[in-house]
């Protein structure tokens, strides 16, 4: 099995500058950097090395991916574009594990404002029961990522 990459804060920084000057002059601007709260940011790195009972409780790569989305988007770690945040950083770590999500375009919006909207006091929608779904949903849609050399026909 290869070694996943993880996610550092310089990663996190970089996904955020990019959507901060890619919606610079949208209705919802990304707030800048330091309007993020670095606690949560932190938090979003680490969430995917959760051990329990010495084992790890996301040890394959689209749970990983499937709990950065759902953090990403629930930790609230800026004042707004968590959605956006959440679906990118998701991207991102899958991309640096030579991976990507085959998904029709808008399908990770709809699923992000899903998530945002899911309760997680109620039964169906606690924390646990949608990064399980999620990861279930992305496993089916992993694939490997073109490298810099494949070009497309």
């Amino acid at each position: 099995m290869t070694d996943i990459v993880l996610l550092e804060m310089h990663d996190l920084r970089l996904v955020h500058s990019v959507l901060v000057d890619l919606f610079r002059d949208d209705p919802e601007p990304m707030p800048e950097w330091s309007e993020a709260d670095r606690a949560l940011l932190e938090t979003l790195c680490g969430c995917t090395e959760v051990r329990a009972f010495g084992r790890s409780k996301y040890p394959e790569l689209h749970e990983k991916a499937a709990k950065l989305f759902y953090s990403g988007v629930k930790l609230h770690a800026s004042p707004n574009g968590n959605k956006r945040f959440g679906v990118v950083v998701a991207m991102v770590f899958l991309l640096k594990n030579g991976h990507a999500l085959k998904v029709r375009p808008g399908e990770l919006v709809d699923l992000a404002t899903r998530v945002a909207n899911a309760d997680p006091h109620q039964r169906e929608t606690k924390p646990d029961r949608v990064i399980k779904l999620l990861g279930e949903a992305f496993e089916g849609l992993l694939v490997s990522a073109p490298t810099g050399s494949e070009q497309e026909p």
